[in-house]
């Protein structure tokens, strides 16, 4: 069983696990400035063989979801779960539905992809199950399910 945790935001993350909670592999992306247009900076590091790689595409969570599902086919997809962290609204409500919007993108295209159901996970629970600390926040849940 692999499982992949997601933290979709503009300077997001992703991680992949192995059923023993070992980290197999790790993504990040942030916004970066080439040619005066935005584009996803995306770094990836395969922790069983120390292998990195950058990419670079258009600030697009549908172009970002295509790269992360053709990293996350490296490893083992028969027996897959992925789960994203849910939206929090923090000091409006429009930050809120930015984020709603583009976490959709990525769940949408990995769903077709792996031919599964991505799961909504409040950052306490995976927090806990790798018995990290609880990040202090005042927020509510946007309402995705």
């Amino acid at each position: 069983m692999i499982y992949v945790g997601i933290d979709n935001a503009n300077a997001g993350a992703i991680t992949i696990f192995s059923q023993a909670k070992n980290c197999l592999g790790a993504v990040s992306w942030k916004v970066v400035t080439r040619n005066k247009k935005k584009k996803f900076l995306i770094e990836f590091y395969h922790c069983l063989y120390n292998v990195e790689k950058s990419y670079l595409c258009d600030k697009n969570f549908v172009q970002l979801a295509i790269v992360l599902s053709n990293i996350i086919k490296m490893y083992n997809c028969e027996n897959l779960s992925i789960a994203i962290e849910d939206v929090f609204v923090r000091n409006n409500i429009k930050t809120c539905i930015t984020l709603a919007k583009n976490a959709a993108m990525v769940t949408a295209i990995l769903e077709k992809e792996f031919n599964i159901q991505i799961s909504w996970v409040l950052p306490s629970s995976w927090r806990s199950n790798l018995n990290m600390k609880k990040q202090k926040r005042k927020n509510y849940r946007c309402g995705m399910v």
